[in-house]
């Protein structure tokens, strides 16, 4: 692991570290991120859908998703998310981000999204 993803991860932790909220649902996304997990062979579960989220994950699935897209250099990561451009680049710190946030509010189903916070998660 780089220095700098180590640094990251302890940055992320230190941001997380105030949160006292526990929550077994945590919704993330953007315009993309159903997309990509789709994509990218990761474990999705329906048995718990959510109106708009008709899927989740979990830490350890996205755990093991990081682990794998860390093996390969940002420029040879398109086999995770074909579709997506240059939005794998990064994706590794996107996945330590909500890593993060899930363990510290204990969360159990972590659904994604392709809905854009401005337009609120849950409808």
């Amino acid at each position: 692991m780089s220095r700098e993803f180590i640094n990251a991860i302890d940055e992320i932790k230190k941001d997380f570290n105030s949160l006292k909220v526990n929550n077994e649902i945590l919704i993330f996304g953007s315009t993309c991120m159903q997309d990509f997990l789709n994509e990218s062979g990761i474990r999705l579960y329906n048995d718990k859908p959510i109106k708009k989220h008709p899927t989740y994950t979990t830490i350890a699935d996205l755990k093991n998703l990081l682990s794998e897209i860390r093996k390969f250099p940002p420029s040879k990561r398109e086999c995770f998310y074909p579709s997506g451009e240059h939005f794998i680049y990064g994706a590794d710190y996107l996945l330590i981000n909500v890593i993060e946030a899930a363990e510290k509010i204990n969360a159990k189903y972590i659904y994604p999204t392709n809905l854009n916070s401005s337009y609120g998660f849950i409808k």
